[in-house]
């Protein structure tokens, strides 16, 4: 059996979770492990200073996201308070995604762009995720709901690895020119 509710969230509560999105992601793409988890909303903490060889410079990191929703007024009694703590968990499972998505795996290559060629690195990683550490959860306004999730990034990096993507991969190198012309100094 299927329910399905409309839940709308406030404007504020939308543009605040893009902006903390954003933040997230750019602290995972620069690589910054000095927001740690406890100096804001979203963050990626370093638990070595250098990856080992042949180890994404992004496995050691433990990244957290935060989601948001409003009760439904549809619903009565605690399945309000039940429906508005799971869509605030699902939004951070997504506000998670989203920012593992956009890790680079080599070069211009990134989490999203190999989820979406190989089905199965897709189904691995948001398996994964659906178990991702719940933080917190609790009532942050009277009606509104955060639930902070937490994920280490070694599991993803070994779902790469097990679907044969590394960070050391280089396409092969062109075979060399054939030529009977010396090269110029």
């Amino acid at each position: 059996m299927s329910l399905t509710h409309n839940v709308r969230a406030p404007l504020p509560l939308l543009s605040c979770g893009f902006v903390v999105s954003c933040i997230v992601l750019a602290t995972l793409i620069s690589g910054c492990s000095s927001m740690g988890m406890h100096g804001g909303r979203w963050g990626a903490q370093q638990q070595s200073a250098m990856p080992a060889a042949g180890e994404f410079a992004w496995s050691r990191q433990v990244v957290e996201a935060a989601g948001t929703a409003h009760l439904p007024m549809n619903l009565a009694g605690s399945q309000r308070e039940l429906y508005a703590r799971q869509s605030a968990k699902t939004t951070a499972i997504a506000n998670l995604k989203s920012g593992i998505a956009k890790l680079v795996v080599y070069e211009n290559v990134t989490v999203d762009a190999v989820m979406r060629q190989n089905l199965a690195v897709r189904r691995s990683i948001e398996g994964y995720l659906q178990h991702a550490e719940v933080v917190s959860m609790g009532e942050i306004r009277p009606g509104d709901y955060e639930v902070r999730v937490r994920a280490r990034l070694q599991p993803v990096a070994d779902i790469l690895g097990q679907n044969q993507y590394a960070p050391d991969y280089l396409p092969p190198a062109p075979p060399p020119l054939e030529t009977d012309v010396p090269p110029v100094s």
